[in-house]
């Protein structure tokens, strides 16, 4: 959306009175005296509250062009149409079309063939200034999605190759990380540490599967240890990470032919004891399937969420640390079956 802040709020801005003293540049702009002050008319860029008032206005145009939120995301609305040939209660509508937004940025698909999604595309153009529009190969959140068709194989790769590469190395000078591995680090080397995890872990929760369970330990390591080993072992990941980027593929399944025929399915399992001062980790992945996994049957199957995470409490035993594992793994299918 072209300037999106701008587009909005005039409705709600104008009543709350709010004012502002405003840089010398813009009072001169604005051809104001450096003695007054600035009443805001709209959301601005800087004001706090500027997100929430444009999803507002979003979240109210779109409801009146018959889009509903669903309940597990915010900024995310689908338009739906009686559905003629239900398999049983749950089947009442059929999705024509979906916006989801993250801030001023949205991806939009839906039936072109559908009439009523032709006229809702329309009016949403209609709706707001938009800037740049892309279709099958964009990025969005910093996560570079393609969709792909080959023969009858149809699938979404998702990748984070372009900010993986501009991953830097962690902040301590390499003669030090050969150093003696035992060795505390300074506060300045802690801060590089935690930048470097945090950069990692924007991978491991979006698309580097194979590095979030590492990136979660060290962050425990770092705050309970602090020495040059953990920074040798996050410079490693960087590394590693640099080298063998890992592409999520969400794959069309050509055996669920109706919504109701995907299987949910989650794997959960537990690392005991191997956290400093006798802590487990649990991790999990979800994934969801096609019928045939009801019965055994082997077929394709999508990443749709996965997690790792200090135990809550101290396991004493492995067992206890499964439960502990599979308790939040059965949590989390559930959760993705009611979505």
């Amino acid at each position: 959306m072209k300037t999106a802040f701008l587009q909005t709020g005039a409705d709600v801005m104008e009543q709350q009175e709010l004012w502002t003293s405003g840089v010398p540049e813009l009072k001169e702009a604005l051809g104001a005296s450096q003695e007054e002050v600035l009443r805001l008319l709209k959301n601005v860029y800087g004001n706090a509250t500027a997100p929430r008032g444009l999803w507002q206005d979003v979240d109210k145009t779109f409801k009146k062009l018959g889009g509903r939120r669903v309940v597990g995301d915010a900024s995310f609305w689908v338009w739906t149409e009686k559905n003629e040939n239900p398999r049983n209660e749950g089947d009442e509508y059929t999705t024509i079309g979906f916006v989801g937004g993250h801030v001023d940025d949205f991806n939009r698909a839906g039936d072109l063939e559908n009439p009523r999604w032709k006229e809702v595309r329309g009016l949403i153009d209609k709706a707001y200034a938009w800037g740049s529009r892309k279709t099958q190969s964009f990025q969005h959140t910093g996560l570079d999605l393609e969709v792909h068709q080959r023969g009858a194989d149809r699938w979404i790769s998702i990748n984070q190759d372009y900010y993986v590469e501009t991953i830097q190395d962690i902040g301590i000078p390499e003669q030090r990380l050969r150093g003696d591995p035992d060795s505390r680090l300074s506060a300045a080397e802690i801060a590089a540490c935690r930048a470097s995890l945090g950069a990692l872990q924007w991978c491991a929760t979006q698309t580097q599967l194979q590095i979030c369970a590492r990136v979660n330990l060290l962050l425990s390591e770092l705050s309970a240890v602090s020495t040059i080993q953990v920074a040798k072992e996050i410079q490693d990941v960087i590394k590693e990470v640099r080298k063998e980027k890992t592409e999520i593929k969400l794959w069309r399944l050509p055996e669920a032919h109706h919504w109701q025929d995907f299987t949910v399915v989650t794997l959960a399992d537990q690392a005991h004891a191997n956290r400093p001062c006798g802590g487990s980790t649990g991790g999990l992945i979800t994934f969801l399937g096609g019928p045939q996994h009801l019965h055994g049957d082997v077929g394709k199957l999508n990443v749709v969420a996965w997690k790792t995470w200090k135990l809550r409490r101290k396991a004493i035993s492995t067992n206890d640390g499964e439960i502990q594992a599979v308790l939040e793994g059965e949590d989390m299918n559930f959760r993705t079956r009611f979505l």
